[in-house]
């Protein structure tokens, strides 16, 4: 995890560098200068974390994607396999990596002035039952708990939120949450991992991983 604190020009010039002829025109088509200077950052830290994995140069870094979109690594056949997962919110950017598991990796900050009882009608009946349970204080927290674990399932299988959230299940109201139910694929349940990671105050995040994993360390990274 890092701080993608709007760098200044010396340094977002240095991270432009960084970035494809795509991207660059991504943070182009941005109408505001600073959303322009966050997306410089997100990638130009994404690349640096990929290149400490990898052993390429980070410009050198070319992106692919699978038939479902699913992002991944042109890369020669000494990191094949490397699989990675990003996310970021406000300020605070997270990247996850492991070998020949497929994860996927969501990151929120816990915002109160959502309507989240609005939010939570697409959610399963099972879902949107136990946020309704909770004390009033209790559910921004439980909302953003179990959004984070939603989309990092979504992510891992390389789909969207395009997907209708309440074709499956996630229960949060345990130590680990857990998938319950998929009508994506009834055997996910059995396949699929869910781990909350503690990062910052303010911020829920959830990693997904098909097979699970034994262990998970958490680093931060130092610009």
């Amino acid at each position: 995890r890092a701080s993608l604190r709007e760098a200044d020009a010396e340094r977002q010039a240095q991270l432009t560098r960084l970035l494809d002829k795509q991207e660059r025109h991504r943070a182009e088509r941005f109408r505001f200068e600073k959303h322009r200077r966050r997306f410089i950052v997100r990638r130009g830290f994404l690349r640096l974390i990929l290149a400490r994995y990898t052993g390429l140069a980070p410009d050198a870094i070319c992106f692919t994607r699978d038939a479902t979109g699913k992002p991944g690594i042109d890369s020669p056949a000494s990191v094949h396999g490397l699989k990675f997962s990003a996310s970021s919110s406000q300020a605070l950017g997270v990247v996850a990596l492991t070998y020949d598991r497929e994860l996927g990796l969501d990151l929120e900050q816990l915002r109160p002035d959502r309507d989240h009882e609005l939010m939570a009608r697409e959610f399963s009946g099972h879902e949107a039952a136990a946020l309704r349970r909770l004390e009033p204080e209790l559910r921004t927290a439980a909302f953003f708990d179990l959004w984070t674990c939603k989309e990092a399932y979504l992510k891992g299988k390389g789909l969207g939120l395009s997907v209708p959230l309440d074709q499956f299940t996630i229960a949060v109201d345990s130590a680990s949450p857990r998938l319950t139910w998929s009508a994506l694929d009834a055997t996910d349940p059995d396949r699929w991992s869910l781990y909350r990671l503690n990062l910052d105050p303010g911020f829920a995040a959830c990693l997904a991983v098909a097979g699970g994993c034994q262990n998970i360390r958490c680093d931060r990274y130092i610009w």
